[in-house]
C-alpha cells in the first residue's frame, strides 16, 4: 500500500469514527430527552398525586371541623351529669358547684354545655390565630362569643377555664368589658 492509500483510508476511518461518535452522540442525547421527558412526566404525575392528597386531607379537616360543632350541640347526658356531681373540681371550682349547682341538674347540664361550647370556641379562636381555615363564617367565634357573655353560666365557665384558654379568655373579658362598660353607660 502506498502513502496515499494509506492517508485514503486514515481519512476514511477518521471519518466514519466521527461519524459512529456522532451516532452515538446523538442516541445519548435522545435517551437523555427521554429519561428527561419521562422524568418530568413523573414530576407532574407526583405534583398531581401531592395536589390531590391535599385537597383530600382538607376535605377530612373540614369534615372533622363540621363534626366537631355538631358534637358540641349535643345534649349532656345523665351519665356526664353523675360524673360532674361525683368529680365538680373538673369542670368548675367545688365553692361555686355547692352554692349553684349542687341539686340542681338542669342547671349542671347547661353549665357542662356550656364549657363543652366554650372549650370549641376556644379551640376555633385558636385556628384564627394560627391563621387556619375554617369552613364556618369568619367572624361566628367572635360574635358568638359575644352572644354567651351574657349568660352568667359561661362567664363562670370562663372563671375557670380561662386558665387553660388564655388566648380565648382574653376574648371573651374583652367582650365581658364591653358589656359591663355598656350597662354602666348613663
Amino acid at each position: 500500500m502506498s502513502a496515499p492509500e494509506l492517508e485514503s483510508y486514515a481519512q476514511i476511518a477518521i471519518a466514519l469514527g466521527t461519524l459512529f461518535l456522532a451516532i452515538v452522540t446523538y442516541r445519548n442525547v435522545n435517551l437523555t430527552r427521554k429519561l428527561v421527558t419521562g422524568s418530568e412526566k413523573q414530576a407532574a404525575i407526583q405534583h398531581s398525586a401531592l395536589n390531590l392528597q391535599n385537597e383530600m386531607l382538607l376535605a377530612q379537616v373540614t369534615y372533622q371541623r363540621l363534626e366537631m360543632y355538631w358534637k358540641t350541640l349535643a345534649p349532656i347526658t345523665d351519665a356526664e351529669i353523675k360524673l360532674a356531681e361525683l368529680v365538680p373540681e373538673d369542670w368548675m371550682d367545688p365553692a361555686l358547684y355547692v352554692k349553684t349547682y349542687k341539686g340542681k341538674p338542669d342547671d349542671l347540664r347547661r353549665y357542662l354545655w356550656l364549657a363543652r361550647l366554650y372549650e370549641f370556641l376556644a379551640f376555633t379562636h385558636k385556628l384564627k390565630k394560627l391563621e387556619r381555615a375554617d369552613p364556618l363564617p369568619a367572624d361566628w367565634t367572635e360574635q358568638w362569643t359575644k352572644d354567651l357573655v351574657e349568660r352568667r353560666e359561661f362567664r363562670e365557665v370562663d372563671a375557670y377555664y380561662g386558665r387553660f384558654y388564655k388566648n380565648y379568655s382574653e376574648l371573651v373579658r374583652e367582650h365581658i368589658r364591653a358589656r359591663d362598660s355598656l350597662e354602666s353607660a348613663p
